[in-house]
């Protein structure tokens, strides 16, 4: 999706660069210390929170997650 707006800016620069900015304003919530809120959010289901629980226990990775970055062009 962020690939296809960076193609856009080609086609029409104010829209891609609008749509762009949006999504890097939410790309502060996709790290791995926010994600165990997920356990308080009442929209997640028990059934999901269980699984969450189970996943806890397994190995965890040493190499780091893949992160998204955006550079303005």
């Amino acid at each position: 999706m962020l690939s296809q707006l960076l193609e856009y800016k080609k086609v029409n620069e104010k829209v891609a660069s609008a749509a762009l900015t949006t999504f890097r304003r939410h790309l502060w919530y996709l790290s791995e210390q926010l994600v165990g809120l997920a356990f308080f959010d009442n929209e997640v289901t028990d059934e999901i929170k269980v699984q969450m629980v189970s996943a806890l226990t397994k190995e965890g990775r040493d190499n780091t997650c893949k992160r998204i970055t955006i550079t303005s062009s």
